[in-house]
């Protein structure tokens, strides 16, 4: 079971990605997920309750879990112990993209967005004829 404090003994990196982080990355048939599924538990899709089990719960907490989703698309069964390398190739797309990617931004709350405003409809509030969008729809 690959833990938080063994991530960097698989990566060998000193910036390595955070497994503590919620994140997926889905490379061919192979998809990473990190931080996911903490308590070891997993919902059966109502429609397959009859036809599944679900897996016990782990005992250990485990930020990683790798799955090959063309031969498990339910992803059930965690190959992060048998396929290491593809954990560390993964790991490492995930620092890139982590690294390479844009800082949010949360924009000030516009109190002239709210529906209560105009006819509690979601409107383009912003458009120089919106007034005409709300009478047009109330």
């Amino acid at each position: 079971m690959l833990t938080t404090s063994t991530v960097s003994d698989v990566t060998g990196d000193s910036d390595e990605f955070n497994s503590n982080v919620n994140a997926a990355i889905r490379v061919g048939d192979w998809k990473l997920i990190t931080h996911e599924q903490t308590t070891g538990t997993w919902a059966v899709p109502p429609e397959l309750s009859s036809q599944l089990t679900k897996p016990k719960a782990s005992e250990n907490y485990q930020p990683i879990w790798l799955f090959n989703i063309k031969e498990d698309p339910l992803e059930t069964k965690d190959l992060s112990q048998t396929y290491p390398d593809k954990v560390t190739e993964l790991l490492r797309r995930l620092q890139d993209y982590n690294v390479a990617s844009v800082p949010v931004v949360y924009p000030e709350c516009d109190k002239s967005a709210s529906p209560s405003r105009h006819g509690n409809l979601w409107v383009p509030w912003g458009e120089p004829n919106w007034r005409d969008f709300v009478k047009s729809r109330t």
